[in-house]
């Protein structure tokens, strides 16, 4: 019973100094055509009006460390639902849904759904909460802060061309209190502009969350209704109070004294 516990928690819930004049011109060049690839990408990306992928999710949270596999779909504009459940036990799964500012956690093995305004949440907190919509399917690069995204490198297979950057995490992420990573790390595919792995690392370069995508499916046929939570025998519990309440406290004990 205990296990089960911290299997709950855990899932319901990241030198040399070199002279400027002898490698400036190259830098400025890598920057150039980081640039380059980072607006064709952005482009292609705009075109995805619907989506649908599978997707392994790995997450290392204190000592513990779950692996989920899942599958996210996504519908223009700001509607989402995804389903995941731990690998190894089935039974532990949740639905998350997005629709109109509003969010519902699920968990079908409880029959408990959990409902926040992320939209008030998220003007309340615009810096430091965690909203659903960081997952902006559009613009893999909204997961970072803009100027900090640097281009590393170029790898073609088979499968295509893909692009691998990285960043520092948006302060929201950096703060959402169950992971605390420092850094991103992004594999963006040359086709679509679209996320194929994501991996994030805490101040120790430690791997603490790694998210690889497949089966990507675009502009397909997706109906409103799928993304509606609709409760059926389910209680219902109002946190947005809580969670708000939560932040705050969590601002007072990150602001300098």
């Amino acid at each position: 019973m205990e296990k089960s516990r911290k299997v709950n928690k855990g899932f319901y819930l990241s030198f040399l100094v070199l002279p400027l004049c002898a490698f400036g011109p190259l830098e400025v060049r890598a920057e150039e055509i980081g640039g380059h690839i980072i607006s064709r990408l952005e482009q292609k990306a705009l075109a995805t009006q619907s989506y649908k992928a599978s997707f392994d999710l790995l997450m290392r949270i204190g000592g513990n460390e779950f692996t989920l596999t899942g599958v996210t779909l996504y519908k223009w504009p700001k509607m989402l639902r995804v389903e995941m459940s731990l690998r190894d036990q089935k039974e532990l799964s949740q639905v998350l849904y997005l629709k109109d500012g509003a969010a519902w956690q699920y968990l079908p093995m409880v029959k408990v759904a959990f409902h926040r305004d992320e939209e008030a949440l998220r003007k309340k907190f615009p810096d430091t909460y965690a909203s659903q919509e960081l997952l902006n399917i559009q613009d893999p690069f909204d997961l970072v802060e803009s100027k900090t995204v640097k281009f590393l490198d170029e790898e073609r297979t088979g499968k295509g061309t893909t692009y691998l950057f990285e960043g520092i995490p948006k302060q929201a992420i950096q703060h959402q209190g169950v992971l605390t990573p420092t850094l991103c790390r992004m594999r963006i595919a040359e086709q679509d502009g679209l996320l194929r792995d994501l991996v994030m690392y805490d101040a120790t370069g430690r791997e603490i969350l790694k998210q690889h995508f497949w089966d990507i499916q675009q502009n397909l046929d997706l109906l409103e209704e799928e993304f509606v939570f609709k409760p059926e025998d389910v209680k219902l519990v109002e946190v947005t109070q809580e969670t708000e309440k939560k932040m705050r406290l969590f601002l007072e004990k990150e602001s300098p004294q």
